[in-house]
């Protein structure tokens, strides 16, 4: 939040016009700028929306020989408006323009990382739903248990792992998960005892040459 507040204060230093309610004509604008604030990602478009709101940047703005609005539109459409009077080329129009385009590059590449996470997430859970439709509830267990307790990219690799179970020894086969299965153990075994301990069931991860059993 801290880091999108500061982009969002940068780009507040460039509006150095006069502000004043009611000093953009009454005609309709010379030229109008949309440029988009929404993402997949609800919260990212949540926090700078909030932050454009409360920057009180907002408003009209009287120059030299122009005028223009701006506005941010709500949390649905998500998006910043610019309304001109003035010549359609002129150098401030140019410099508005980049400066508003710069905000939404820039706060994207901050939340570049969370972004990306959010859709590996909403991947694993289609890739996830398929399977367990058809999945015994041992193995249902065995997914919810690890979701939050390995790396994203480890939880992607291992719904999509052979994974057998044998109700008699009520024991969970996985294998093909190569050096990421060390992620899914735990220190000294930790992961595994504690599924063990909450469902009964032992799960035992074998690499693709003893993935056979009776």
């Amino acid at each position: 939040m801290g880091r999108v507040q500061a982009l969002i204060n940068e780009l507040a230093k460039n509006f150095y016009e006069e502000r004043c309610a009611g000093c953009t004509p009454d005609t309709e604008p010379s030229y109008e700028f949309v440029i988009e604030v929404h993402w997949d990602w609800d919260r990212v478009t949540q926090l700078v929306y909030e932050s454009l709101i409360n920057s009180g940047l907002v408003g009209e703005y009287k120059g030299r020989d122009y005028s223009y609005l701006l506005n941010i539109t709500p949390y649905a459409a998500s998006m910043i408006m610019l309304k001109w009077w003035g010549d359609r080329n002129h150098p401030r129009l140019v410099e508005i323009k980049r400066n508003l385009r710069e905000l939404v590059l820039r706060v994207k590449e901050v939340f570049w990382e969370d972004i990306t996470a959010s859709r590996v997430k909403r991947e694993i859970q289609m890739a996830a739903s398929q399977y367990l439709k058809e999945a015994e509830k041992p193995i249902i267990d065995l997914f919810a248990f690890y979701r939050d307790k390995v790396p994203v990219r480890v939880y992607r690799k291992f719904v999509q792992a052979n994974i057998d179970y044998d109700p008699e020894q009520k024991t969970i086969y996985v294998s093909g998960l190569d050096s990421d299965v060390g992620h899914l153990i735990g220190k000294g075994g930790a992961k595994v005892k504690q599924f063990t301990e909450q469902t009964g069931y032992k799960v035992v991860f074998v690499d693709d040459a003893q993935a056979q059993h009776d």
